[in-house]
């Protein structure tokens, strides 16, 4: 054989080499983008499966608040909707479920109203016991106050300059960039705070005894704590049942004073956590 022929041989099986290794990167790019479709495809179906599972959630936390409606009466944490924390087995796991009473809560949207000084020297009041700083406090106030900030410097210095148009807040998250409240505080009014339409009444069936103490000036805590300890057996059933009560806890005197319009015995506003 000459060597031209040996050559072009040489040259032949090279250029077979190199279309077998081509096909093959093919056939490797090709699997993996079937394999990659097919894994977004499980993972749709799986989200998909997630969303109708916390559905399902949602459905069964209406039923049992329609319930708790049809039956009347104050709301109270001893109910069947306050005690059900649910953990149903699913076919890939489980959903879970817990409901809570925000009218328990302080409503922040108190500082967005015409009139926000009550409810901030309240949030003043009750910022020691839950872990808000004055600063924190200050910042919530001046947020939240209608027509905007007065100082807008720290917002208009963000790295995306804005000037927050003031008033009521949808969602606690809308917090979560607010300069001068730290992460920790935001998690402290996640579990101690709500943001509800103003004007919305306090549920002393719900609130905690610093709650009650801070929204009631002059209301001593030992006072409160004491009506929180009597209504886990015997919920207020009225507002006025209530102020007998504190007559009785606190005493004429310092009851007489105290400014009882915005409390109720029942709520409209509850929190759904559902994994």
């Amino acid at each position: 054989m000459s060597a031209a022929r040996r050559r072009q041989d040489g040259f032949v099986l090279l250029y077979a080499l190199a279309v077998a290794a081509a096909l093959s990167a093919v056939t490797v790019f090709v699997l993996e983008q079937a394999e990659a479709a097919r894994q977004r495809l499980s993972l749709a179906g799986t989200a998909a499966q997630a969303e109708r599972y916390l559905d399902g959630a949602e459905a069964l936390a209406r039923s049992l608040l329609a319930a708790d409606a049809r039956a009347g009466g104050p709301d109270h944490g001893g109910e069947p909707w306050a005690r059900a924390e649910y953990d149903v087995p699913v076919d890939r796991g489980s959903v879970a479920l817990r409901l809570s009473d925000l009218q328990g809560r302080f409503n922040l949207n108190a500082l967005a109203g015409a009139e926000p000084e009550p409810a901030r020297a309240a949030l003043e009041r009750l910022a020691p016991s839950i872990g808000l700083s004055p600063g924190a406090v200050a910042a919530l106030a001046d947020f939240l106050a209608e027509g905007g900030p007065e100082r807008p410097a720290p917002w208009l210095r963000a790295d995306v300059p804005m000037r927050p148009p003031g008033g009521p807040i949808a969602v606690l998250e809308q917090l979560r960039d607010l300069p001068g409240l730290r992460a920790a505080e935001l998690a402290a009014l996640m579990d101690h705070a709500a943001a509800l339409p103003g004007g919305t009444p306090l549920n002393v069936n719900a609130a905690s005894a610093e709650l009650l103490a801070a929204m009631l000036p002059g209301l001593p805590v030992a006072a409160a704590e004491s009506l929180v300890r009597a209504r886990r057996t015997e919920p207020f059933a009225s507002v006025e049942e209530f102020r007998t009560r504190l007559v009785a806890a606190a005493g004429a005197a310092r009851a007489a004073d105290l400014d009882l319009s915005g409390l109720s015995v029942g709520s409209r506003w509850f929190l759904l956590e559902a994994t």
